[in-house]
């Protein structure tokens, strides 16, 4: 997402959650690596990946500050689809398509 390279702040990120998936933990395809600060947001879900186009997409109360250059940014990444529309899911009831 972020481009950096710097390991001291990257985290591996569940896409769907520990707590929720008892049976995807150990899969691949449930993973990101994601700096520091995007994997909260990510948590929260004040950021997501828009599972078929694979772009970011931001909540509205980040817009007006430095993570709002991210939205729309391509992101590479081996995860399966099927975790991403899960987790994209619920970022999207929150901030209906109006404000992702």
């Amino acid at each position: 997402m972020s481009g950096n390279r710097v390991e001291a702040v990257i985290e591996a990120a569940h896409i769907v959650p520990f707590s929720e998936g008892i049976e995807f933990r150990n899969d691949i395809g449930n993973g990101l690596l994601l700096r520091a600060d995007l994997h909260a947001l990510f948590d929260k879900p004040l950021i997501s990946i828009r599972p078929v186009a694979g772009r970011l997409a931001i909540a509205s109360p980040l817009r007006g500050t430095s993570y709002e250059n991210l939205e729309g940014r391509l992101v590479r990444h081996k995860a399966k689809r099927e975790f991403l529309a899960r987790r994209y899911e619920e970022f999207a009831r929150r901030y209906p398509s109006g404000e992702s």
